[in-house]
């Protein structure tokens, strides 16, 4: 624990680490009311919902990683390979929309270590695409560890979200605990790496400057904020909606109730005089008999 503390704080940039936790937070809140809002309608709408919130949750996966690998301050200048880059926002989405869609279909557990597991193979994928005069060296405790804390918080996150509890309550809780397995595993596995630099290493001819990527990152992050907020409004639009008609049925549900006490004690009025009448009539009829 202390060497992921001093890893954080001596070998990051601290302000770049907290907009990667910004982004995480963010990302996982969108993707988390995204969720919760895919448990409702069926078929089509449930896919749609379902996608947008794989897209979100991924993509935030993938923008918190790499806004967290800029802050990493390394001695060597390093580059980014292309192809195993786009590879890993592919995989943290995809594999994030078969976890989601494991957790939807009533297998939270499993679906929660499959997002979990998403975390990791996006972070390593990502890890991989560093280019450099650098060589990399794991601690393979700290792989494991790292793993197992995103698998961890990824099946307790998918547990709150689908839960019973008040929706706020899911969205923030389901949130903290998707958040913190992303930046325990991002920093764990961090902690299991160490570059030693090679000077025989040639740089890759498909590599993109940490400076460019940088800028694919923070457009990245703005879309998937823009998407995350369009998602929130149409969601809480929704909510808000299905309330008041809920509201207006039951106020008219409680119409026709009142209504049906009203001419059921009508019914009873009328029954009870036409009873008396009857009485009478057969009274009138007994007197003129005698």
């Amino acid at each position: 624990m202390l060497r992921v503390v001093d890893c954080i704080v001596a070998e990051h940039d601290v302000r770049l680490v907290l907009v990667a936790a910004a982004v995480c937070l963010f990302g996982c809140f969108a993707a988390v009311s995204l969720l919760t809002r895919a448990r409702r309608p069926e078929g089509v709408v449930r896919l749609y919902w379902l996608s947008a919130a794989a897209f979100v949750g991924g993509g935030g996966i993938w923008s918190t990683h790499f806004v967290a690998m800029l802050a990493y301050e390394s001695l060597v200048p390093v580059t980014y390979d292309i192809p195993m880059t786009l590879l890993s926002v592919v995989i943290a989405i995809g594999a994030t929309l078969a976890g989601f869609s494991l957790a939807l279909g009533g297998r939270t557990v499993l679906g929660g270590t499959v997002a979990g597991a998403a975390v990791a193979a996006m972070h390593f994928t990502g890890m991989f695409a560093i280019r450099g005069p650098v060589q990399a060296h794991w601690s393979a405790e700290y792989v494991v560890a790292s793993v197992v804390i995103g698998v961890a918080f990824g099946i307790a996150a998918l547990k709150v979200a689908l839960g019973n509890d008040t929706p706020f309550r899911r969205r923030i809780g389901a949130a903290a605990l998707y958040a913190c397995g992303i930046a325990g595993l991002h920093f764990t596995a961090m902690t299991a790496v160490s570059f030693a630099l090679d000077p025989t290493i040639e740089a890759s001819p498909q590599a993109v400057d940490p400076g460019i990527l940088a800028v694919l990152v923070v457009a990245a992050t703005m879309l998937i904020i823009g998407i995350g907020l369009t998602g929130s409004i149409v969601d809480q639009h929704l909510a808000d909606r299905s309330v008041r008609e809920s509201l207006r049925l039951r106020a008219h549900v409680q119409e026709l109730e009142e209504t049906q006490r009203h001419l059921e004690n009508a019914k009873q009025t009328l029954s009870h005089a036409l009873d008396e009448a009857a009485a009478s009539s057969q009274a009138k009829s007994r007197f003129m008999a005698r």
